[in-house]
């Protein structure tokens, strides 16, 4: 009796071991596997970048940026090496958020000062509407103010704009810092959004989409320059950021918050930080801080830009650590296989079989069971 409970037990736990192993492949960990450095200039900020495969010749990705108030250009072939071209997109403006139009125009915002000192978003649209590089160079400023300061979490700038395009022809969101100083020096990020019909016209949002201070996760000091992304495939909202926080349990980095609905989200999740904090701050914030993320999916890998704190614009790209690591989970199950096989080679039916076999069978087949429908899911 005791071996057959002892056989039936080690296939039940070799099958629950199984299923884990399939659950735990299901759920692989995907990281940021840092690619180096792209730029040595620390003074150019804030990229995009656009894929645009098979429409040139000589280049298949193409970055915005500014570099001391102007904003700039560059294009690769492959999405690391950039050579950057001639003259400005614009004379004036920071922080570039560009979209792709359904007349096939191209649309920049930006932030600029409005004289005041303070901080608002407007906009430009390119001259062509054909795909070449003049529709992609040469952009005409529009009249009027996109957005502007004066809310209660924005009183004294707007600031890092991020724009999507919200699904069923919905419309547009826009994703943004909102200022509030206390002094020249210290002031307050947080990130709110603003939604428009026709990506002219602006209503901010209600509440706060990434907040900061007390009610934060973090207890961050800033949470900003957001890049969101709408992900068509799961139907969710993506907000990666930058984040500074006084709370030694977190690092200065970027992190990522999600949303079923682009309004409500996630506690954040870091992505990407360095190993260890400087402690040394200057304009921009902590130096070596990683920050000003731009994430760019393409059919065959995930890219993060981000600008590393007095150093200038790096990459890295998203990989599963598991198909780097070895698994130690199959050496365990080929233990159990091992140990199994001893008991069955001692198996005696006992006497009252009829009592134990059929318990025994349905267990192992309702784990089977279960494990032919997780691999099923991850097959899909």
């Amino acid at each position: 009796m005791r071996k057959f409970l002892s056989f039936s037990i080690g296939l039940i736990s070799l099958l629950s071991l199984l299923f884990l192993g399939s659950l735990r492949l299901w759920a692989q960990e995907l990281v940021w596997e840092e690619e180096g450095q792209i730029f040595h200039d620390p003074n150019i900020h804030n990229v995009e970048v656009l894929y645009v495969p098979g429409i040139f010749t000589n280049y298949s990705y193409r970055m915005y940026f500014n570099q001391e108030g102007k904003i700039k250009s560059a294009t690769s072939l492959e999405g690391r090496t950039f050579t950057i071209e001639e003259g400005n997109r614009l004379e004036e403006g920071t922080a570039p958020s560009v979209i792709k139009l359904d007349d096939g125009r191209y649309r920049i915002y930006y932030h600029i000062d409005d004289g005041s000192g303070k901080t608002v978003v407007k906009s430009a649209i390119s001259k062509s509407t054909l795909d070449t590089d003049s529709a992609m160079l040469e952009f005409a400023i529009e009249t009027g103010v996109r957005l502007s300061y004066g809310g209660e979490f924005d009183p004294d700038g707007v600031l890092h704009p991020s724009v999507i395009a919200l699904p069923n022809n919905g419309g547009y969101r826009m994703y943004y810092d909102g200022e509030i100083k206390k002094t020249d020096q210290e002031f307050t990020w947080r990130i709110l959004s603003a939604n428009s019909p026709d990506g002219l016209t602006w209503t901010k949002d209600e509440k706060v989409r990434i907040n900061v201070e007390e009610d934060s996760p973090l207890g961050a000091d800033l949470a900003w320059n957001a890049h969101a992304r709408y992900v068509p495939l799961t139907g969710t909202y993506e907000l990666y950021f930058g984040v500074q926080t006084p709370n030694d349990e977190f690092i200065d980095g970027i992190y990522l918050a999600t949303s079923n609905d682009g309004l409500l989200f996630s506690d954040p999740v870091a992505q990407l930080t360095p190993e260890e904090e400087s402690g040394e701050f200057g304009p921009g914030g902590q130096t070596g801080s990683y920050q000003d993320p731009f994430v760019l999916e393409t059919e065959t890998e995930k890219r993060m830009y981000y600008w590393i704190q007095g150093s200038g614009i790096y990459s890295a790209r998203l990989v599963s650590k598991t198909a780097e690591e070895p698994q130690p989970l199959w050496e365990t199950v080929k233990q159990q296989l091992s140990e199994l096989w001893e008991k069955i080679k001692e198996f005696e039916l006992p006497n009252n079989f009829e009592l134990y076999i059929i318990p025994t069978i349905l267990l192992a087949g309702g784990a089977a069971a279960v494990i032919y429908l997780w691999r099923s899911r991850i097959r899909r």
